[in-house]
């Protein structure tokens, strides 16, 4: 159909994410057998949802607070994810926040890598492993509706992982839980506009110091294995 690869995942991960952040209405079964893509009349993709025998509901508390988690995860902050998960009635908020992105909260970045390096495949395996009590304590403790929800994000995260992970879909869930965090049902007070400006705009901001950090360094990297002051297997460092 000549269709983008990339285009089709972008809409994807924004339609699952509308539903699970904004509108609480959630297609659990998003497998590829249920996911139509046809070519639009400007010549873009269009996705089609089939198949709606499995849905879950999230009450607007659950809703709201799993937006506030998963803002926390992305920020990297360790005193919301624990006061949110707790609203969710888990205690254990590091297991709970690795089952729900599916990648260890540990990390250098905001941004959240879109592949699991070699360690951190080692990390999840030994959660797994090690702490199997654990994880199944949690899994028993979250809201009812939200074991659908993990079963969403878990079919999302393996489609996009069979496409070679073209986008990347923990910001762009990020800025969807922004948006929903202060909407009640399906209005938006004034001042929730307001918060979720300032929020989203504080997110914004954070994403693009934090990629002109990266840049300074690279370019630094660059000068110094120019000039001499650096080995040069550094280089493949400005490729990573």
């Amino acid at each position: 159909m000549g269709l983008s690869v990339e285009d089709v995942d972008n809409k994807f991960v924004r339609t699952m994410a509308e539903q699970i952040f904004n509108t609480g209405f959630v297609h659990a079964d998003p497998h590829p057998g249920n996911i139509f893509v046809r070519k639009a009349k400007n010549g873009s993709s269009q996705l089609v949802l089939l198949d709606h025998g499995l849905y879950e509901y999230l009450p607007s508390r659950v809703r709201q607070n799993l937006c506030r988690l998963w803002k926390a995860i992305i920020m990297k902050d360790e005193a919301s994810m624990k006061t949110y998960s707790s609203l969710l009635g888990v205690e254990d908020h590091e297991v709970f926040c690795e089952i729900l992105v599916m990648r260890p909260l540990n990390r250098p970045t905001i941004v959240m890598p879109k592949r699991m390096s070699p360690a951190d495949v080692e990390h999840m395996k030994w959660r797994a492993q090690q702490h199997f009590d654990q994880i199944m304590g949690v899994i028993r403790s979250v809201p009812r509706p939200l074991l659908l929800i993990f079963r969403n994000l878990n079919t999302v995260r393996a489609i996009l992982r069979d496409h070679g992970d073209p986008v990347d879909r923990y910001t762009i869930m990020a800025k969807s839980a922004i948006q929903g965090t202060y909407k009640k049902r399906l209005a938006v007070t004034a001042s929730g506009r307001a918060r979720t400006f300032m929020e989203m705009f504080q997110f914004e901001y954070n994403l693009l110091m934090e990629r002109f950090q990266f840049w300074i360094q690279r370019v630094m990297l660059r000068f110094f294995v120019f000039t001499g002051f650096a080995p040069k297997e550094l280089a493949a460092l400005m490729h990573q």
